[in-house]
């Protein structure tokens, strides 16, 4: 009897480490990881340490980097415990006396849709929203955002028609424009 539990335990010990073992090859292979922050060392070694992160369901947006080098990547979750990196975007290099960085990036879904990532790093502490439309004029359709810890992030899907051209405005909380890039 204690022979029969012995090579049971030998067979329950291997069969785990072997699951352990092919679960770590397949995540690596993948690109999943088991934390957001594993996720961005899996896919970008060099990344920096993240400085501002924010959850849209089962995605989430993380920034990361140096000042000078700021990137926003965006993280998806799969079955509530597994994490990926599927795309990350540089900010625009500052220029002098430049209140706002941005940047933005847009993946396809389908045919239709793509899903978007939109991020802005303000300095001006009078610039409490970001605004993000398409043209000059404020529109309906416009997307705004709150200035938190410095950075107006968002993840949204958009038509095919509109996922691009973006016009950025920062504003007061007047609703008056300080500050207006296009990216």
């Amino acid at each position: 009897m204690a022979a029969f539990r012995s090579k049971r335990l030998k067979t329950s010990v291997l069969l785990a480490a072997v699951v352990i073992l092919v679960g770590y090859y397949v995540f690596g292979l993948s690109g999943y990881s088991l934390s957001k922050e594993g996720a961005l060392h899996h896919a970008f070694p060099q990344a920096g340490a993240p400085v501002y992160k924010k959850t849209f369901g089962s995605e989430t947006v993380l920034i990361a980097g140096a000042d000078s080098q700021l990137m926003a990547y965006l993280i998806h979750k799969k079955w509530g415990f597994l994490y990926r990196i599927d795309g990350g975007s540089g900010f625009t290099p500052r220029k002098d006396n430049e209140p706002v960085v941005i940047t933005w990036s847009a993946s396809s879904v389908n045919q239709d849709e793509y899903e978007v990532l939109l991020a802005a790093k303000v300095e001006d502490p009078s610039i409490h929203k970001v605004i993000i439309g398409h043209s000059d004029n404020r529109q309906a359709e416009d997307i705004e955002i709150e200035v938190e810890n410095g950075f107006a992030v968002t993840y949204v899907l958009l038509p095919s028609a509109r996922a691009g051209m973006f016009v950025f405005r920062g504003v007061n909380d007047d609703g008056q424009v300080l500050a207006q890039w296009e990216g």
